[in-house]
């Protein structure tokens, strides 16, 4: 039996770039829930209320602390990244989320809830400082009612792309207008760029 002692020329394979699809679902998820957290509360006060039997005005603090944290916590998030990755400052904003989340579900009354919606909001300010949003309630929406939602872009986007909601009910009344803003940002450069070409092709046909 011999042995092939002579050397492999065979080529390495080139390193595939990584796939950026799991990337995307990951952050479009996460916002979707710090979102989702930052507006339920309007629709979720009457039954704290009930429940933990406190006045309008005790309540509405979860709703006013978390805008002043938001307030606080977004213009400080230019300096976060410039000091830290994009990377670090993602999973640290969603750590301090998920605390506030534990804190507020096992909190016993409202003082603790109040922490809780804080601390959430700390993290929510670290992920939106690049996202507008407005919301207008023209009328109220009840449970198990058929709402439709348009969404629109009257706009050709630049760096910015701006979305335009209307929410009706079964009885086709206005309920709810609003918009929100994104911006495109280069994750290597760090700062806000151009829509990619191919994504300004495909939607430039529906612009005259």
């Amino acid at each position: 039996m011999s042995l092939d002692t002579s050397p492999d020329t065979g080529t390495v394979p080139a390193q595939q770039a990584p796939k950026p699809g799991p990337v995307i679902a990951l952050l479009v998820a996460a916002a979707f829930v710090v979102i989702l957290n930052e507006t339920t509360m309007s629709v979720a006060l009457t039954d704290i209320m009930i429940d933990l039997g406190v006045t309008t005005a005790s309540a509405q603090w979860l709703t006013t602390g978390f805008l002043l944290t938001m307030a606080i916590v977004i213009p400080l998030t230019g300096f976060l990244l410039s000091r830290f990755t994009i990377r670090q400052v993602f999973f640290s904003a969603m750590s301090l989320f998920a605390l506030g989340t534990l804190i507020a579900g096992l909190a016993p009354g409202l003082e603790v809830l109040i922490v809780g919606r804080v601390v959430q909001a700390m993290g929510t300010g670290v992920m939106m400082p690049l996202l507008e949003l407005k919301s207008k309630f023209l009328k109220p929406a009840y449970y198990d009612q058929e709402l439709t939602i348009k969404t629109s872009v009257k706009q050709l986007p630049g760096i910015r792309i701006h979305f335009e909601y209307e929410l009706f009910n079964e009885a086709a009344e206005l309920i709810n207008i609003g918009h929100t803003t994104l911006v495109f940002f280069d994750m290597e450069k760090k700062k806000p760029c151009h829509p990619p070409e191919n994504f300004m092709s495909r939607i430039a046909q529906y612009f005259d």
